[in-house]
C-alpha cells in the first residue's frame, strides 16, 4: 500500500505532539500486550509499539495510535491558535496501524434505532464501514446507539490480509469494563418544563 493522507474527521487543535518514529506499547495503560485504561481493554500483538499515547483533541478522546506503521497527526496548537491539515498514515511493506478514539462532545443524542451492525467478531457486533482506502469498527456499549458519543472507533490501515486479520482479532478481544443494561438510555422530550424559579422555587 503507497503512503496514505487521511483527514480525521472532526478534528480540533490537538493538546499533544504526534509522533512518527513511537515507543514502546508500556506507554498504554494496562500491559505489553494488553490495553486497560478501566473503561475498555483489548489484546494486540506485543511486537506492535505505542505510535502515540492517548490525547484530547476537541471533540476527540484519541486513546492511542499503535501499530508497526508510520502515522504522523495532522492537528497542531500554538499560542496564535490551531487547525488541522490530513494525517499522514503510512503502513507500506505489510505493515499496520489503528487508531483508537471517542467523540466526547457534540449534538444531543436523539434515539433513532440505530442498534442494527453489520459485522460480528468474536462477541462483538460492531458497525463495519470501508473510508478512504481504511477501516472503520465502531463498538458500542449495549445501552448506546451506533454513532453516539463515547462509541469506540478504531480506524485500521493495513496492508495485506495478515495485518488486517491482526486488527480483527483486536476487536474479538474487547471488552468493555461495563457493558452496559442493554436498553438504550433515550433522552425524553416529554417531560414537563418546571415553572420558573424551578424545582421547589416561588
Amino acid at each position: 500500500m503507497a503512503l496514505t493522507l487521511v483527514v480525521v474527521a472532526g478534528c480540533g487543535a490537538a493538546s499533544a505532539s504526534s509522533s512518527i518514529a513511537g515507543s514502546s506499547a508500556s506507554a498504554l495503560p494496562g500491559t505489553p500486550g494488553h490495553f486497560d485504561n478501566g473503561t475498555f481493554s483489548f489484546d494486540y500483538p506485543v511486537t506492535w509499539r505505542t505510535i502515540s499515547p492517548g490525547f484530547f483533541s476537541y471533540p476527540l478522546q484519541v486513546d492511542a495510535v499503535i501499530g508497526t506503521g508510520d502515522w504522523h497527526n495532522g492537528c497542531w496548537q500554538s499560542e496564535n491558535g490551531g487547525g488541522c491539515v490530513p494525517d499522514t498514515v503510512d503502513v507500506s511493506g505489510g505493515r499496520i496501524v489503528v487508531r483508537i478514539w471517542r467523540r466526547e462532545a457534540g449534538p444531543v443524542q436523539i434515539c433513532q434505532g440505530n442498534t442494527k451492525s453489520n459485522a460480528t467478531f468474536g462477541p462483538n457486533t460492531v458497525l463495519e464501514k470501508q473510508q478512504g482506502g481504511h477501516m472503520r469498527w465502531e463498538i458500542r456499549r449495549s445501552d448506546q446507539e451506533f454513532d453516539w458519543a463515547y462509541n469506540v472507533i478504531l480506524e485500521v490501515y493495513a496492508d495485506g490480509p495478515a495485518r488486517l486479520a491482526e486488527a480483527q482479532a483486536l476487536v474479538s478481544s474487547f471488552r468493555w469494563a461495563v457493558s452496559g443494561s442493554g436498553v438504550v438510555a433515550c433522552p425524553s422530550f416529554d417531560t414537563p418544563v418546571p415553572p420558573t424559579g424551578g424545582p421547589g422555587l416561588t
